[in-house]
């Protein structure tokens, strides 16, 4: 029988290492959950919150088929890596501090888990909100019995006393009201303070350049141009001040990993190898523009010490 040891430098547990999905025609976006399907495949719990390897992707195509295929994913950025940790520990902080005051912390559910959605696309998304995998005879396996993404609760909504709402969570985006869903970018950006623009902030514009040590060094040359480029150059922020990538009008989609044009003139399936890449919270967007026929995806993972795959949290990332 395998090691069942996890620990980081343990035994690398048996783990199914190759994932199929097969997509229909469709311009709807479709979503793959690495960690929902990992957790079919292996009959084995595997958080949402993990930031995934993927080695490569394959895509097979029958004859003649024609339209792009687009993969993307969670923005590789600092700013969703803090948007996920910010919103992750308030949300466990609301739910906490619920069982604590109410002293029932045993009730909570056994597989309780913070599940976001990518964008606000995939929020409106039909139940279960991913692709299933499928077996070698191309048959999907069963969905999980339970796989819900979280909620937060504002108990006065819009500042109105006792207006209770449930909100569902996304990464990209502005919030969606009316969809019943928040952005955590745009969340996170409005939890932090404007950075400083222009830095330095001086009295007023060319102040430095009539100072007490500019005259110290005013032996005859005058430094003047010099020091108004040194203070006035590059003073600004070499990014918008205040909307943040991942917000409406700068980015509010997601980070592309791959994109390819299927051959229409090709006699015999197609076969594409796409680029692997580090895959936030597991969550591809697949794209199929104007794609004629149904074809196969096949997501190839790496193996690893967490539970079998090369994967970690993303409070680490």
């Amino acid at each position: 029988m395998a090691s069942r040891k996890s620990s980081r430098g343990g035994k690398i547990q048996p783990a199914v290492q190759t994932m199929e999905f097969i997509f229909e025609p469709s311009t709807a976006p479709r979503y793959i959950s690495l960690s929902a399907a990992a957790s079919i495949l292996n009959r084995r719990f595997y958080r949402q919150g993990l930031n995934w390897a993927v080695g490569g992707i394959t895509v097979i195509a029958a004859p003649q088929t024609s339209g792009t295929i687009e993969i993307s994913k969670m923005p590789n950025t600092w700013v969703v890596s803090n948007a996920w940790e910010k919103g992750f520990r308030m949300w466990q902080k609301q739910q906490n501090e619920a069982l604590e005051d109410s002293g029932t912390q045993s009730v909570k559910g056994r597989f309780n888990d913070f599940k976001v959605f990518a964008d606000v696309a995939h929020s409106a998304t039909a139940t279960p909100h991913f692709v299933l995998p499928r077996d070698l005879n191309d048959d999907e396996f069963l969905a999980p019995e339970e796989w819900l993404y979280s909620q937060v609760v504002v108990p006065n909504d819009g500042g109105v006393v006792g207006n209770t709402v449930e909100y569902n969570l996304h990464m990209v985006g502005n919030d969606t009201l009316a969809g019943n869903s928040r952005g955590l970018v745009q969340a996170y950006a409005e939890s932090r303070a404007v950075p400083q623009s222009p830095d330095p902030a001086t009295i007023g514009p060319g102040q430095a350049s009539v100072s007490l040590y500019a005259d110290m060094f005013n032996v005859g040359n005058d430094d003047s141009e010099v020091l108004l480029n040194a203070e006035l150059r590059n003073d600004e922020l070499p990014y918008d001040q205040i909307i943040y990538p991942g917000q409406t009008n700068n980015g509010p989609t997601l980070e592309i990993l791959d994109r390819i044009y299927l051959n229409p003139a090709s006699t015999i399936p197609g076969k594409y190898q796409l680029a692997g890449s580090n895959v936030p919270c597991g969550l591809l967007r697949v794209d199929g523009t104007a794609v004629d026929a149904s074809f196969k995806l096949m997501v190839h993972l790496i193996p690893g010490n967490h539970r079998g795959y090369m994967c970690e949290s993303m409070t680490e990332m």
